[in-house]
């Protein structure tokens, strides 16, 4: 598993012994966040895809490329969520304090980018070290319905600053020392900036 192609996805690739030749096992041309577990001898891997959109697993093989079995497609579940408006998301990334932050807005379903619109601004930030909290995976939790209940219609922000993982050795260990300190600032910068785009 990898982030070669971005730090807030997870795709499979092989590579040979020599750390030559990687090529993607998993669509690499959508947005994808993926895990895998493989049979003791490694002819077949249980591929679970886990967002943004409807998760699913199946079993591939290493040796087969055309032998797919499908073992959940959640379509009970695809169909269930057809009765809701759910939320917009929106990715991008940040500079703040000299590092380059990842943020995503969790936005109402019919969120109103004219700015004419103004929207309640709530951060959902933890920050603990080497955690992730900006990833394009499936969810359906608290700060969704937040965002996507009509009579509130939040939008939710968050942002991995410094100390946070899959952004580079030099962001992960600046907080050594300054454990809470730091990863306070860059929240605050992510918020300026946020008051800066919406004018909230």
């Amino acid at each position: 598993m990898s982030t070669k192609k971005s730090p807030i996805e997870r795709h499979l690739y092989s590579v040979h012994l020599t750390g030559k030749d990687l090529k993607p096992l998993t669509d690499i041309e959508n947005d994808g966040w993926y895990g895998v577990s493989f049979s003791p001898l490694a002819k077949y891997y249980q591929l679970s895809y886990g967002g943004p959109d409807i998760p699913y697993q199946s079993v591939l093989s290493t040796t087969d490329r055309n032998f797919n079995l499908p073992l959940e497609n959640n379509t009970q579940l695809a169909e269930a969520l057809k009765k809701y408006d759910l939320p917009k998301y929106e990715y991008g990334q940040i500079n703040a304090n000299g590092f380059t932050l990842n943020y995503r807005e969790i936005r109402p379903p019919n969120f109103d980018e004219s700015g004419n619109t103004k929207y309640p601004v709530l951060f959902h930030c933890y920050g603990g070290p080497v955690s992730q909290t900006v990833a394009k995976r499936f969810s359906l939790d608290w700060h969704r319905w937040l965002a996507s209940e009509p009579r509130l219609e939040y939008l939710i922000v968050e942002v991995d600053g410094r100390g946070t993982g899959f952004m580079g050795r030099k962001s992960r260990v600046g907080i050594r020392g300054k454990l809470g300190q730091l990863e306070s600032y860059d929240q605050a910068a992510a918020a300026s900036y946020s008051h800066y785009k919406f004018q909230v």
